[in-house]
């Protein structure tokens, strides 16, 4: 098992549903991630409170979170900065592991997708704001939300389709965070290079 900068392991999709489980959260551990991802991706970067209020809400607790679940859901909000930020392009969207069913494996990559979208939009970027690529990125995005994974079998096809598409996910979400950075680094470079 690795570790963090912290000595910590990095959330996984299991401890993320466990601590899902104990608040009583019937809501997607990959839509939240995604919601996170998306939220860097669009260049924010929410107050620790923040996150924690958006995260409370996704997973509609009623109760206030304990030091525990606030821990767990720190560690991610960070362990997916640096992951995004790492030049080793370790990124992977938090989706059940490889010996789940196809079909729970789909069925989480649409709902990280749906997550990310919710959270890109958060940013309040218009579409008249985008690139083309961006837009494009964003557009096939919202297809991979509507996938339908009730009819999928195990077959070798479909795992080999999964690994494509979950591959172009990791790709797109890494030159978006990318291009986010680049955009913000340009916007303080210029902002900087005007006062006198």
């Amino acid at each position: 098992m690795t570790t963090d900068a912290s000595g910590l392991a990095p959330v996984s999709f299991d401890r993320l549903s466990n601590l899902f489980l104990e608040l009583q959260s019937y809501q997607s551990p990959s839509e939240l991630h995604g919601l996170l991802c998306g939220q860097y991706c669009a260049g924010q970067r929410p107050a620790h409170g923040a996150w924690l209020a958006t995260a409370a809400e996704h997973m509609a607790v009623t109760q206030t979170l304990d030091a525990a679940a606030k821990a767990v859901l720190l560690q991610l909000y960070d362990d997916t900065l640096g992951k995004l930020q790492s030049e080793d392009y370790s990124f992977q969207p938090l989706l059940p592991d490889d010996d789940e069913a196809l079909g729970q494996r789909t069925q989480a990559l649409g709902q990280w997708c749906q997550g990310f979208l919710g959270g890109y939009g958060l940013s309040g970027r218009s579409e008249a704001d985008l690139s083309e690529e961006v837009a494009s990125i964003l557009t096939d995005f919202a297809s991979i939300a509507q996938v339908q994974f009730d009819d999928l079998d195990d077959s070798e096809a479909s795992e080999k389709d999964f690994l494509e598409v979950s591959e172009y996910l990791r790709m797109a979400t890494l030159m978006l965070f990318g291009e986010s950075e680049g955009s913000s680094e340009a916007e303080a470079g210029q902002s900087t290079g005007s006062l006198h």
